[in-house]
């Protein structure tokens, strides 16, 4: 029996009154509730299912079977009994916003360029809009600023039951092949007509503001991150708040953050180069100061100040000078000790596990470079190396 849809009536319906016509147990726990008539959506078009209460009982989410809108819930309610049922509206309304700015962007993509929308997902942070082409670059403000523009001109959003006749003629997006079914069309004055399930806003002023957010290419297509309504303007307001702050750690206005950063970038850029200068100079003093060398192996104790890309660096300058290999520790008896060990000879990344074997050590890495943690005294690091025989590792 069809439940009667008041949310197709009205989508902006929050409360009603209902007859519950059968309650039966759950395959998921708890109970699925019908009644003769909802305003709980359940869902389809990309849009999630309501969440609400009936009777002050909690519902989790509405779902069809058929023609029938079943409620989902922990609690029991009696066949026969009128329930009031509220709708959670800041979730529904919410969705709604999203879901039309999304019909205005899709309708305002096909319009410009003859895209279809082939992948619609409404995620709680941001919606996922996948599109059959490209979108240049440089036309996302325009679209954007379209979209906008459909927003303040606040025109009707409806939408109805066109008979065959009607729908023979009327030209309208669709991303499934709906013969035979009963088609409900949306439609937002001058820009979109599309068969959808869902409720949407009455008017596009109250979808508020639309903002793409992201975009990516997706197969020979394009995929847009969008956020509209409420949920747009607390992205833009945490967004604002951010720049704010950046802008207060360099004491400056906002209008002077960006150039701030740029500049910060720069200066960055050369403390690198600097410090990979004096890197390579400390990296060449310390190898030329190593006392523990054999005829094939060096290994040098480095301050525990000292960065493992530093450390990194001495043991690749040491290994170019020894044939075998170049161990550089950071660390103390007490805490054990980072390693970086190096070689342009022997193939590091087959001799680790008998390296860590012998230094009680965990790490690997590349052919010419391992790295990782040891927890070998400082008086045995040394003894291993000494002796150490990697010839079996040598590099074809």
């Amino acid at each position: 029996m069809l439940t009667e849809r008041l949310y197709e009536e009205d989508s902006h319906i929050r409360e009603f009154s209902a007859v519950v016509r059968e309650v039966r147990d759950s395959v998921k726990g708890g109970y699925d509730i019908l009644l003769d008539k909802t305003a709980f959506f359940p869902g389809g078009g990309g849009q999630d299912p309501d969440e609400g209460t009936l009777d002050d009982i909690f519902i989790d989410r509405a779902f069809m079977e058929g023609e029938e809108i079943w409620h989902h819930s922990f609690a029991k309610l009696k066949p026969g009994q009128t329930v009031s049922g509220r709708i959670d509206w800041d979730k529904r309304f919410s969705r709604m916003q999203n879901h039309s700015g999304e019909h205005i962007l899709s309708g305002l993509i096909h319009n410009r360029y003859g895209y279809e929308n082939v992948g619609f997902h409404m995620g709680e942070a941001f919606m996922e809009i996948d599109f059959s082409g490209v979108i240049p670059d440089d036309d996302i403000r325009v679209l954007e600023d379209a979209a906008n523009d459909a927003v303040c001109s606040n025109v009707p959003v409806s939408a109805s039951f066109p008979g065959d006749e009607e729908l023979a003629v009327l030209d309208y997006r669709s991303k499934k092949d709906l013969e035979g079914q009963k088609i409900r069309i949306v439609r937002v004055t001058g820009i979109d007509a599309c068969a959808c399930c869902a409720p949407h806003v009455a008017f596009t002023g109250e979808i508020g503001v639309i903002r793409i957010i992201g975009t990516f290419p997706k197969g020979s297509g394009t995929r847009l991150h969008v956020i509209c309504g409420l949920k747009a303007f607390n992205y833009l307001r945490d967004r604002n708040n951010e720049f704010s702050a950046i802008a207060r750690s360099f004491s400056t206005a906002q209008e002077e953050a960006y150039n701030s950063v740029i500049r910060l970038k720069d200066e960055n850029e050369e403390l690198k180069r600097g410090v990979s200068r004096l890197s390579a100079l400390l990296a060449e003093k310390l190898t030329a100061e190593m006392t523990d060398i054999t005829e094939k192996n060096a290994v040098l104790f480095v301050p525990k100040a000292m960065g493992m890309p530093q450390a990194r660096d001495v043991a690749v300058f040491g290994a170019a000078r020894y044939s075998g290999v170049c161990a550089v520790f950071c660390g103390s008896d007490r805490e054990g000790w980072r390693y970086v060990i190096a070689s342009g000879h022997i193939d590091l990344k087959a001799a680790a596990d008998d390296i860590n074997s012998a230094i009680n050590g965990h790490g690997g890495g590349k052919s010419d470079v391992i790295q990782g943690t040891c927890s070998l005294s400082e008086t045995k690091l040394r003894r291993y190396f000494s002796s150490a025989e990697l010839d079996a590792y040598l590099m074809g």
